[in-house]
């Protein structure tokens, strides 16, 4: 019988989705890859080996929050597939995870009948670093115009030849149609330090004046204070500068490195070193010479798969 499943995973520490085999048909070795991962699993769960079929490669470092996958099983824990579920992921080590397993509809096919996919870039814009999203953000310092990215993807809408935005070249089916292009600003609240130095400064105050609260306004203007608690700017870093930049993109399938270059592109835009009609013309011109370097890794992320079920 053939099962279905969602599958997350932090791409950070694997080598791809995709298995990886030597010309004899033998895994690569020290190539850990997020397949390899789930047939060891299934395997250690059912007893009995299964290939897994993806419905996308994802490239090293990607992420998926809704990676599709199927394989086929006769084990009679298939027959169950919350408890296959959970044993599967009893085997699967941290950073992957079945979200969902069912059973499939007949002849379903993870990659030949999806009818779209959904990809999604995080810029962590801000001028300080987040350890907290390191892994799954691209940290730009300088601000970016959303509003300018937001107009300039709108032209990625309909079918177009995508190969200025693609590792591969001209001629070799690089035309794809995109449902939905948005770039999209959050804002994202961190503990703000405005009460952390107004009572530090105001309890230095008091100590200094001999607990003496009535002299408190005179001591945090004392020269010797420390600057915040004096009330200067530009100390801590504004929280309203701080937001998660998502460039969101559904198309019925993309090129390797196509969201990447877009958004390494659109990072331009975001800069003001690209008007957005100039954004459409590097879409229209092939020329990948035009387009800007293709954004690291750790930005980009499967949000899902949709199929006509």
């Amino acid at each position: 019988m053939r099962l279905l499943a969602i599958v997350e995973y932090d791409g950070t520490d694997f080598s791809g989705f995709q298995l990886q085999v030597r010309p004899q048909g033998h895994p690569a070795e020290g190539q850990r890859t997020v397949q390899a991962e789930l047939e060891r699993a299934v395997l250690a769960a059912t007893g009995q080996p299964a290939r897994i079929a993806g419905s996308g490669r994802t490239d090293t470092g990607v992420h998926a929050a809704g990676q599709v996958i199927h394989f086929d099983s006769e084990a009679p824990l298939a027959h169950d597939p919350p408890r296959l579920l959970r044993a599967v992921n009893a085997h699967l080590p941290a950073d992957v995870a079945l979200r969902h397993v069912v059973l499939a509809p007949p002849g379903f096919h993870a990659r030949f009948d999806a009818r779209s996919r959904t990809y999604c870039y995080r810029i962590w814009n801000s001028g300080v670093p987040s350890p907290l999203l390191r892994r799954h953000t691209y940290h730009v310092h300088a601000p970016l115009d959303v509003e300018r990215m937001a107009d300039a993807v709108r032209c990625l809408l309909g079918v177009h030849d995508f190969v200025a935005f693609s590792a591969q070249h001209r001629g070799v089916g690089t035309r794809r149609r995109v449902l939905h292009a948005a770039v999209r600003s959050l804002n994202v609240s961190w503990a703000s330090p405005r009460g952390i130095w107004h009572n530090y400064g105001r309890h230095a105050a008091v100590s200094r004046l001999g607990g003496s609260a009535s002299g408190a306004a005179g001591a945090l203007a004392n020269p010797d204070a420390p600057p915040e608690a004096s009330g200067a700017t530009g100390v801590a870093v504004d929280s309203g500068q701080e937001r998660l930049v998502e460039i969101e993109i559904e198309a019925d399938a993309f090129l390797r490195h196509m969201v990447r270059r877009i958004a390494g592109t659109l990072l331009r835009v975001g800069w003001g070193r690209l008007a957005p009609a100039e954004f459409g013309a590097i879409l229209a011109s092939g020329n990948k010479e035009l387009a800007g370097p293709t954004a690291p890794a750790q930005g980009l992320c499967l949000e899902r798969v949709t199929y006509n079920l």
